[in-house]
């Protein structure tokens, strides 16, 4: 959490001395990552349209005592407003996280599966001068059974990625 502020304090720094320009990105393929579900994870970002894209997420945490953590997700992005400096986006998206050996709320050690929905909004932005690399923020509403015993609507933090676009195979 604490480094996801720093990140996006040195960003908004180096954002605010940098001019910046909007970008089509129709057509292409970004490769970073995004701390969204709950960690750190890689991710694949695709945008069919000059509105329309999608994410891919994946990533995993093994921890002390034989704590391990698998995410996966998808997202879909609609761009909603094209700035000068940036694309302001609406998202949406499901993922799940399997986590074997945490002990939660007083619950023994155990293999545990999370489903999460989010949606929420996002930005991403260019610099002048790094015409391929990506620098973005998200903050998403959702819901998620991460309490092991019920379930519940929770409000995320920012997360924030970093993506290198080029020209997608696909």
């Amino acid at each position: 959490m604490k480094r996801s502020i720093i990140l996006l304090a040195v960003i908004f720094v180096v954002w605010g001395n940098i001019t910046a320009s909007a970008k089509d990105l129709t057509g292409q393929l970004g490769l970073g990552f995004n701390q969204q579900l709950r960690s750190a994870n890689l991710s694949a970002r695709q945008w069919k349209s000059r509105k329309i894209g999608w994410e891919g997420i994946f990533g995993f945490r093994i921890g002390e005592a034989g704590y391990k953590n698998v995410e996966m997700g998808g997202k879909i992005l609609y761009v909603i407003r094209e700035e000068e400096n940036m694309n302001v986006y609406a998202t949406g998206g499901i993922g799940f996280s399997i986590f074997k050996g945490m002990e939660v709320l007083g619950v023994e050690p155990d293999t545990e599966f999370n489903l999460r929905m989010v949606g929420g909004l996002g930005v991403e932005f260019f610099f002048q001068g790094l015409p391929n690399l990506s620098f973005g923020a998200e903050v998403n509403m959702g819901y998620s059974d991460i309490d092991f015993s019920s379930f519940g609507i929770e409000i995320d933090t920012i997360g924030v990625g970093i993506h290198y676009y080029f020209k997608s195979p696909l």
